[in-house]
């Protein structure tokens, strides 16, 4: 197995090669760059196909090629000079890092703006002849800009001008790119509010847009409708994570196509809620695996507050999924963000603990009971 990275095959090849956009600010400031690497190289389709056996070619506006490398990370490939894949959205982008020379290039004299991470306003905008065509994409790049590091959006900017047409959705890919690089973050919730208050959400992804607006009984959320709490949520997520991020986005999704039934509000939204997020993950081609475990998280994530009170024998497959400290962790976020006392949540995680440990005594049973099971010898 080859375990060069692109940019050194490339150079020894006789191409330059260099990171950019997100990644190279990744780079600036420390992060780490997540799942995806964008560069841009001097080297055409036909030589990258050459030296990349598993290359793949999404064709989408400002992907020419992916490449994958080891564990779940992707280089996303932009060739330089090429007209074809020219949308460019906020100077700060245009900021690159060479792997070769070691060094930042600051093209539009940002480094003081990305330095001291001032607002993204108008006078950050690249201009476009085509501004209606790339309206989306300099949506999408604001919202990753906040939630990745933090940087306030001028709403001004966010604002759709007059205009006779809509703008081009963005595609596929572009769309899975922006959940992954914001749920990738510390504060996802930047970015989603960008992304709603745009009209970004209304236009791309229905399902989400329809938490807004509605309500809940205001005695188990103050924090007002499905929307509010769910964006109220990512402000208590610990670490990032994309399960977890994912697994907040959608939890509730089910409750705008839940009916009352007696005392519950929302009768069986989790169910229905991880229905609906598995066609909305396999539309925007998320992998089996990833569309599996968020399945797992939004169809069970009102379990754990029952926890102490349903047999364990029942329930025992799910504490014993490796997602099961994950789906504790969205709950943590779902009392909080609802201003509930976190005593509840430490009851849950003694429940678990004191669960494992008796899975592993061979002389109690799972639900603590003392017993010998029939496997276990006696020594006499």
């Amino acid at each position: 197995m080859n375990h060069q990275k692109p940019e050194e095959i490339l150079e020894q090849s006789g191409y330059t090669s260099r990171f950019c956009g997100i990644t190279a600010l990744d780079m600036y400031y420390g992060k780490n760059p997540g799942q995806i690497l964008e560069m841009e190289t001097n080297a055409d389709l036909i030589t990258l196909s050459s030296l990349f056996n598993s290359i793949k070619f999404p064709g989408e506006e400002r992907i020419d090629a992916i490449i994958p490398v080891e564990s779940e990370q992707q280089y996303y490939i932009r060739i330089l000079d090429d007209t074809g894949n020219g949308i460019q959205t906020w100077k700060p982008l245009q900021f690159y890092y060479s792997p070769s020379s070691r060094r930042f290039y600051d093209f539009n004299d940002m480094y003081t703006m990305i330095k001291n991470r001032e607002q993204l306003s108008a006078a950050h905008i690249i201009a476009d002849p085509a501004a209606l065509d790339s309206w989306w994409y300099r949506i999408a790049d604001a919202a990753v800009l906040a939630a990745r590091y933090g940087w306030s959006v001028d709403k001004t900017v966010l604002q759709i001008p007059g205009i006779q047409r809509k703008p081009a959705r963005l595609g596929i890919g572009e769309q899975r790119i922006i959940l992954i690089r914001i749920l990738e973050t510390q504060m996802p919730g930047k970015g989603f509010q960008v992304l709603m208050d745009s009209g970004f959400i209304e236009e791309h992804w229905p399902l989400v847009f329809s938490m807004r607006g509605v309500s809940q009984d205001k005695d188990f959320h103050p924090e007002g409708d499905v929307w509010d709490h769910t964006f109220e949520m990512f402000n208590y997520i610990k670490k990032p994570d994309p399960d977890i991020g994912m697994g907040i986005l959608l939890h509730d999704c089910g409750k705008a196509f839940s009916q009352r039934q007696n005392n519950n509000e929302f009768d069986m939204h989790a169910q229905i809620g991880a229905r609906e997020a598995v066609v909305f993950l396999r539309d925007l081609n998320f992998s089996g695996d990833y569309i599996k475990r968020v399945e797992f998280l939004v169809n069970s994530h009102m379990l754990p507050s029952h926890l102490p009170s349903i047999p364990v024998y029942t329930v025992e497959h799910i504490m014993t999924n490796s997602l099961f400290p994950k789906l504790l962790e969205i709950y943590k976020c779902d009392i909080s963000s609802s201003f509930r006392d976190p005593e509840g949540y430490y009851r849950i995680c003694e429940h678990y603990r004191k669960f494992k440990k008796n899975r592993k005594n061979p002389f109690r049973t799972i639900d603590g009971k003392v017993g010998r099971p029939m496997s276990v010898k006696r020594g006499y």
